[in-house]
């Protein structure tokens, strides 16, 4: 008995002792993001191997605009918007990542049109987006300089190579500085601020009237740097894209405000991306592209056989937003300003107008095209979190495959270079030692010895010149010299000639003395003996 009460006590103690344990645990909070257990391994989570369905794309933007077929690019979307002054990337901020500059938009399609696909305008009907299947920070053409920073999307003959119509042999893939002119893309499609305005959160009201682009665009210099990587995809690898462009150093000494340095993390939700301080969750899954021909949108608005595209380099044709929202028309100051402009346009400021060749044209409809390859998951690092950086995607050298080192895509898939045949390769030469020359005798190098090395000469310092104690010259003064005295040769004694002889004088017959006064001998007289 006495036992039963002792367990019955025990018991009691323990439950009361537990008892706010299990209250903390079903009232706490639950754990923040960054304590969340990480999301399942690529083959469990909602993508697969096989990345995600085009069908993620017709499905979440169906509600916020309207899905048009085309013959040569099958569906592409339309946003619903309403200002006449929108375009593509316009109505956000951008951010700097490990994996360049990233456009982080305020719309609610934003997730999906701004990081997969490419944008075009077409006459009459405005902007539209065309879906494509790897994710990107950006697919912007950058340019840079007097003051002013813009960007503009890539058209879809940038597709081309880069996503579809190639085998896929190249290891990076690379957009430069001359994807204006080869691709058409003209100074209406740019959207400018000035880099003090750059560290804003929202650019809308920063930007240069669009009137004036076609003389901003002259100041400017295109420094898109765009880089794709074959193998650096994958679910949670973004893409394999790096989006150079300003130097981030270089924009922030001069904004106003800063521009924000973010870590990227991977979301598996579709939608706008999460960001919490430094942090930025996107969604960026591979689409998988053999998805495009099965997948549909629920409603399609209209059909459009074959688009023609305005590329934005003319100022009288002014870029339709929508079908119905049209932009306003550009003044007559402003047209004789942009027509001047183009005709001074500097060389290297590689600026594309009416009279710019497009090199990539398409002579087949998009959705018939293989493509380049899929995107493989990223090794070696976590693709889960990217370390950000401050100018890795500035400094990302070119690939030598160069977009404008090729012929114009015809359309076709690229032809697969042809082995080569046994006869062509030539034998690798045999390894005979025999053969093999004996390497020069090295003599050794003489050993060091201290006690040998004479000490050198001591050298005695040079005496320190002192001004003060230097004589000074004698001055010459003409009046006290000796006077010179008057050569004469004739009074000068030959040693040739002996001295005439002496003759005396007859006695009593003396002459008068000389050198005194008459009858008064001289010095020399009184010296001599008188007679």
């Amino acid at each position: 008995m006495k036992t039963s009460f002792k367990f019955l006590a025990v018991l009691t103690v323990l439950s009361l002792s537990l008892a706010p344990t299990f209250v903390r645990a079903q009232d706490a909070p639950p754990p923040p993001d960054d304590q969340q257990a990480p999301p399942p391994p690529d083959d469990q989570s909602d993508q697969g191997d096989q990345g995600a369905s085009f069908q993620t794309f017709y499905d979440q933007l169906g509600s916020q605009g309207t899905w048009v077929q085309t013959n040569d690019y099958g569906y592409v979307f339309q946003p619903t918007v309403t200002d006449p002054d929108w375009a593509p990337y316009t109505d956000g901020h951008w951010v700097f990542t490990d994996v360049g500059w990233m456009w982080v938009s305020d719309e609610p399609w934003g997730w999906a049109t701004y990081h997969y696909g490419r944008w075009a305008n077409i006459d009459g009907f405005g902007w539209v987006w065309i879906p494509g299947y790897r994710w990107a920070p950006a697919w912007v053409s950058w340019r840079y300089g007097g003051g002013y920073c813009g960007w503009a999307p890539l058209p879809p003959g940038t597709f081309f190579g880069a996503e579809y119509g190639g085998s896929g042999g190249w290891a990076t893939f690379h957009f430069g500085g001359d994807v204006d002119v080869s691709f058409g893309i003209g100074a209406g499609w740019y959207n400018f601020v000035r880099v003090g305005d750059m560290g804003a959160p929202n650019y809308r009201g920063h930007f240069i009237d669009r009137s004036n682009n076609f003389v901003v665009i002259n100041k400017t210099t295109n420094i898109t740097n765009v880089n794709i990587s074959r193998n650096g995809g994958g679910a949670r690898g973004f893409g394999g894209v790096s989006v150079g462009g300003p130097r981030i150093n270089d924009v922030n000494a001069q904004a106003q405000e800063r521009v924000p340095t973010v870590q990227l993390t991977a979301s598996n939700r579709p939608g706008p991306g999460r960001l919490e301080g430094n942090s930025l969750a996107v969604y960026a899954p591979a689409m998988n592209p053999a998805t495009l021909h099965t997948a549909r949108p629920a409603g399609v608005s209209r059909t459009i056989a074959h688009p023609t595209f305005n590329r934005g380099d003319s100022i009288t044709k002014p870029l339709d937003v929508t079908a119905s929202v049209r932009p306003p028309a550009p003044t007559a100051e402003a047209i004789k300003a942009a027509e001047t402009a183009q005709l001074h346009a500097p060389a290297k400021a590689k600026v594309a107008t009416e009279k710019t060749a497009v090199r990539t044209t398409l002579t087949k409809p998009l959705t018939s095209l293989q493509p380049v390859a899929p995107v493989h998951h990223a090794t070696g690092a976590s693709a889960n979190s990217v370390a950000p950086s401050t100018e890795r995607a500035n400094s990302v050298a070119p690939s030598t495959e160069h977009y404008g080192a090729t012929a114009p895509f015809t359309g076709e898939p690229e032809k697969k270079r042809p082995e080569p045949q046994p006869s062509e390769v030539k034998p690798t030469p045999t390894y005979h030692p025999e053969n093999v020359q004996t390497p020069t005798e090295v003599k050794p190098t003489p050993t060091y010895h201290p006690e040998n090395v004479q000490p050198p000469t001591e050298v005695k310092p040079t005496p320190t010149y002192h001004p003060e104690n230097v004589q000074p010259p004698p001055t010459y003064h003409p009046s006290s010299a000796p006077p010179t005295e008057t050569y004469h040769p004739q009074s000068q004694p030959t040693h040739e000639s002996a001295p005439p002889p002496r003759t005396e004088p007859a006695p009593g017959n003396h002459p008068a003395p000389t050198g005194g006064p008459a009858g008064k001998p001289t010095g020399d007289d009184k010296n001599k003996p008188q007679g």
